[in-house]
């Protein structure tokens, strides 16, 4: 089965947003409270969903839910790897080592 879906994180002033969609788009709202125009109490709704807590949690549920373990696992290891060599240019930039000067005169070059 093919799931297409996106996902929103929304706070104010795109707090509005979810109004905008079509009729028949599926909505997930996962907040600590039910808020805004959901259908969550309507014994007819199709369309919305309500996951009670914060957004970490559930955006992480509802990917392994969709079986999406293995990308967000991937996904999560190249954000660390890309933190990891981000701090470490810093470092390397405050320490003022010949090798962030070398590399600064090679980028002049281009």
């Amino acid at each position: 089965m093919l799931w297409n879906f996106n996902i929103l994180n929304i706070e104010k002033p795109f707090a509005s947003l979810p109004n905008f969609v079509g009729k028949e788009c599926k909505r997930v709202l996962i907040n600590r409270e039910r808020v805004g125009n959901f259908k969550f109490n309507d014994p007819t709704n199709k369309t919305d969903v309500f996951y009670k807590g914060n957004a970490d949690d559930g955006s992480i549920e509802m990917a392994l839910a969709f079986g999406f373990d293995e990308e967000m696992k991937k996904s999560f290891e190249d954000l660390k790897k890309k933190v990891l060599n981000n701090n470490s240019e810093e470092v390397n930039q405050k320490s003022g080592s010949d090798e962030v000067d070398q590399t600064v005169s090679e980028d002049k070059k281009c």
